[in-house]
């Protein structure tokens, strides 16, 4: 988001998620003046077609596209171990401070060349594993988060 924000300046328009599900009306009526066109309230009702619909059936990971904006889901990471937020704002603490976003944790030195190959082969690894296990829809959250917790107490058992 940063890199297009430097290149195409005033021609992107940044929406943060957190705005969009508190105030989904005013957030759309904002990106509809700067898209130029005109506001319909329909545009707030987007869960309620049958494309939504459609793209809900097929995956349990997009059932809430039938849903209105869920106004509560957000800092779902807080749920999180303070060691996976810590890795998390460890390298993308300059993005988070630049959006806006406060640091939960102590801020460390960000990771060097080879921890950010580490990290990138290691995420390529889950989720070739995740997809294998789960399916080519991945599954659903609770299935994941499940795959996810077996893989961090092998890790812990080696």
């Amino acid at each position: 988001m940063l890199g297009w924000e430097r290149r195409v300046g005033a021609r992107l328009q940044r929406v943060r998620y957190e705005d969009l599900i508190t105030r989904p009306e005013a957030v759309c009526r904002d990106l509809c003046g700067f898209l130029g066109v005109e506001f319909d309230p329909a545009m707030l009702e987007a869960h309620a077609s049958g494309e939504a619909a459609r793209t809900a059936g097929k995956s349990v990971l997009w059932a809430n596209l039938t849903r209105p904006v869920l106004s509560d889901n957000s800092g779902k990471w807080r749920r999180d171990s303070v060691e996976n937020v810590s890795q998390f704002e460890r390298g993308a603490a300059d993005a988070l401070d630049a959006l806006g976003y406060a640091l939960a944790c102590v801020p460390l030195a960000p990771p060097d060349a080879d921890e950010v190959a580490y990290i990138q082969a290691e995420d390529q690894r889950l989720r070739k594993a995740m997809l294998a296990s789960l399916g080519r829809d991945g599954g659903t959250r609770g299935e994941q988060a499940a795959f996810l917790a077996r893989k961090r107490e092998e890790r812990a058992a080696a």
